[in-house]
């Protein structure tokens, strides 16, 4: 009989030391999440999320050394508060969060931990430098259980690059007109970052551009007006746009705006007959189009303002006889010619 219940007392310890020895405690982390990745912009939000598992037993709290999960950013800044698990508390200082385990962890339970960042403004990398690092401190039930705990998976980091997605150059106004027989360019920009100057591109046909000039940028944060002449259209329909260039060399386009000279008038000298006037006149232009005439007597007064059709009779029967000055514009108010005219009575 003692025999026997010596056996089975040695039979439940060893029992006993055997089922202790099954506790397992461990603990994992994932590679974490950037959103947006691949790649974050400059000054813009960026959202880590990064899974944790307690992957074996439940983990109770160890009063001499809880279990932490540490997050330190890089070229990034806070744009809030992180959410996690209730089971952790969370404090940040230099640049890291430490989520500190303040309760029985469940077992074989993932959780998400997400944190909410601004990509630095001045974080410019073409290289993956921009993101976290992740890591466990274990507690010291988790360190001393040789049966489960491993520690290779308790580091995790993520990075990424970044882009300049910053507008460089706000543009308030871009418009081009007939100025005479240029065409006469003017914008109005800004919030000016980063911009060292504007190439002004012309084309006859709308896609093929060519470099007609250069204006410096005042790359200032107030209004700025920019003026250029186009001194050499083409007859037809001239294309304009501006190639705004960065001082890095990157560059972004503007609107494309057109001017028209539908005709070669401007370049032709028109002819008046008869002269000395009496009571009509005809002007040839050499065109069907409508033209505008106005008179002006000596001391520079309008006294007619028509519109005529070239090699039409225009009645002048109501201008006293002295000398005129004629002056013929377009359907666009620029001026084609003009002539001293003498009407006699």
């Amino acid at each position: 009989m003692r025999i026997l219940n010596f056996t089975l007392l040695l039979a439940f310890f060893f029992l006993s030391s055997s089922m202790t020895a099954q506790v397992c405690y461990d603990a994992s982390l994932a590679i974490p999440v950037l959103t947006p990745s691949d790649p974050a912009i400059l000054g813009e939000p960026l959202v880590m999320e990064i899974e944790f598992c307690n992957d074996e037993d439940a983990l109770p709290l160890d009063p001499q050394g809880a279990l932490r999960i540490q997050i330190s950013e890089s070229k990034l800044d806070l744009d809030g508060d992180p959410t996690f698990p209730a089971y952790f508390s969370a404090s940040y200082g230099f640049g890291t969060w430490t989520f500190t385990q303040n309760a029985t962890l469940p077992a074989n339970t993932c959780v998400i931990i997400s944190i909410p960042y601004i990509v630095a403004a001045d974080a410019n990398a073409s290289l993956p430098s921009i993101g976290v690092n992740a890591n466990i401190t274990p507690s010291g039930i988790m360190t001393g259980n040789d049966n489960c705990f491993t520690p290779d998976d308790d580091n995790a980091s993520a990075f990424t690059f970044t882009i300049d997605d910053t507008v460089p150059v706000d543009f308030i106004s871009f418009k081009a007109k007939k100025d005479r027989k240029s065409s006469l360019l003017t914008w109005q920009t800004a919030n000016e970052i980063n911009n060292s100057h504007f190439e002004i591109e012309v084309s006859s046909d709308g896609s093929s551009f060519r470099n007609i000039g250069e204006v410096i940028g005042t790359n200032s944060t107030e209004v700025s007006n920019y003026t250029f002449t186009d001194r050499n259209p083409v007859t037809g329909v001239n294309y304009y746009r501006l190639k705004q260039v960065d001082f890095d060399g990157r560059f972004d386009y503007s609107d494309v705006k057109s001017v028209s000279f539908d005709t070669d008038l401007a370049q032709r000298a028109i002819t008046v007959f008869p002269n000395p006037v009496v009571d009509f006149v005809r002007i040839d232009a050499g065109t069907t189009d409508m033209l505008n005439l106005r008179i002006y007597d000596v001391s520079g007064n309008l006294v007619m303002d028509n519109s005529f059709e070239s090699g039409k009779d225009i009645d002048t029967a109501e201008l006293a006889s002295g000398v005129y000055l004629f002056k013929v514009l377009d359907t666009n108010n620029e001026v084609i010619d003009s002539k001293r005219i003498i009407v006699s009575k």
